[in-house]
């Protein structure tokens, strides 16, 4: 029994009679005559069930059997979960490309498509040939984690070639893993599920001793000793040494990273739009010739904010070219802080909800202590000190000198070199010990 209340008083109606009510007012068709499915709808159905009884093949069967043979010398490498080709992982292609060796980039179809027509060895990820190299290589080389290469290779630890992980940028800002205060506040039967899920590796490339140290913070569940965690990581940052003999151009460069939360993006969207309608930030702009950049972000999905001359939205693919060409960079947790710290000029990190931010990211230390940067907190703060031209004080750029010895010791040659370098060394240890050609993280 109901109650039927739109007369203003209460009355007592049979099931049978709300029910008849509720096949009156539905659409025809809805409850008598469901819609069959498309071919659209069958055909993702068909690639979905296909895909998933192609992995379980791939790990159960062809995946052991490729094992028997004697791995070969070929490096797979991947980034971005397919997304993108970029930051250490890139650098480390390039440069061991250049120096022959056997390179096998893992990538979305879309993204390997235009590799390959760059003269660039490239296959589809979760193809055949993908996890053919995978299962047949001597290093599995990533960014971010196993599924830069394929979804399933969790699935295979302890059963593939030894994993290398570099990491997309620095580990000196951000931190995650196991710090990550969204995983540490799950309960445990999730929080065990999402630890089993987080980034694995049998070695770690690591830029300096206080990225290694970081690494040992967050992610303690991977082997850390010395010979494991070792020096010779941060092959992007080459590109971000030519920004030290390049033209340096009468502009700005805003980097905001991505937000995770839907209002996180809705808040910084609504920030960036405050500070591009300022008429004062717009004339000092203008009168002093300067442009003022706002980069993309790989995983932003909202539409780009409508933005005219002083203002532009710089693309993805020339991130590091724009800011290295920059006077100033505007960011706030990005790694590209430490990035552009190598060319010792000022920055600005404008972290304007760092309480909530925090809430679900950790960082490392106080992030006032980033005293080579000034830190306004609002949209008026910054743009007033862009205008007073604050940061053009001689003393952010010496205390940026200082961190970068400590944070991004300068490389006796190219980063990218001494990555490969290392590469070979483990390629080497690896050739000698035969026991050490099977990934053996603990934990796994």
């Amino acid at each position: 029994m109901l109650k039927n209340e739109s007369q203003g008083e209460s009355q007592v109606l049979p099931r049978s009679t709300v029910a008849r009510k509720k096949r009156h007012l539905a659409p025809a068709g809805i409850l008598r005559n469901p819609a069959p499915p498309s071919m659209s709808q069958l055909f993702s159905l068909f690639r979905a069930l296909w895909s998933f009884l192609w992995g379980l093949w791939w790990v159960l069967l062809l995946h052991p059997l490729f094992r028997l043979r004697t791995p070969s010398s070929v490096w797979v490498i991947g980034g971005h979960r397919g997304r993108h080709y970029g930051d250490n992982s890139a650098a480390v292609e390039a440069e061991a490309r250049r120096q022959g060796k056997e390179i096998v980039w893992v990538a979305n179809p879309t993204l390997a498509e235009q590799l390959r027509a760059q003269g660039i060895r490239a296959v589809d990820r979760h193809s055949w040939k993908a996890r053919k190299a995978i299962s047949t290589a001597g290093l599995l080389i990533y960014s971010h984690g196993e599924d830069d290469l394929d979804l399933l290779l969790i699935l295979l630890r302890q059963r593939t070639a030894p994993r290398v992980y570099l990491d997309h940028c620095m580990c000196t800002l951000k931190a995650g893993g196991m710090t990550d205060p969204t995983l540490l506040s799950t309960a445990w039967p999730l929080r065990s599920v999402r630890t089993w899920l987080l980034t694995r590796w049998d070695y770690v490339l690591c830029a300096s001793e206080e990225v290694r140290k970081n690494f040992y913070q967050c992610y303690p569940m991977n082997p850390l000793s010395p010979d494991r965690a070792r020096l010779g990581g941060g092959a992007h940052l080459d590109d971000w040494q030519k920004g030290l003999e390049s033209e340096v151009k009468r502009q700005i460069y805003w980097f905001p990273t991505f937000r995770e939360t839907p209002q996180g993006r809705s808040q910084l969207h609504a920030v960036i739009e405050t500070v591009t309608q300022d008429a004062r930030l717009r004339d000092w702009l203008e009168r002093n010739s300067y442009r003022l950049l706002i980069g993309t972000h790989v995983n932003a999905k909202e539409a780009p904010p409508n933005l005219s001359e002083p203002f532009s939205l710089s693309p993805l693919h020339s991130l590091t070219e724009d800011a290295r060409q920059s006077e100033l960079l505007i960011s706030d947790y990005s790694g590209v802080v430490y990035d552009f710290l190598l060319l010792e000029r000022p920055q600005i990190l404008f972290a304007f909800d760092l309480s909530d931010y925090t809430k679900r990211r950790h960082l490392f230390g106080k992030y006032e202590e980033r005293d080579f940067a000034l830190h306004p907190r609002t949209p008026e703060q910054l743009v007033q000190m862009l205008i007073s031209e604050a940061w053009r004080d001689p003393l952010l750029r010496k205390r940026a000198s200082a961190h970068r010895l400590r944070s991004l010791p300068q490389a006796a040659q190219s980063y990218a070199r001494l990555s490969v370098l290392e590469l070979c060394k483990v390629q080497d240890i690896i050739s000698k010990n035969p026991g050490a050609r099977t990934s053996q993280s603990p934990l796994d």
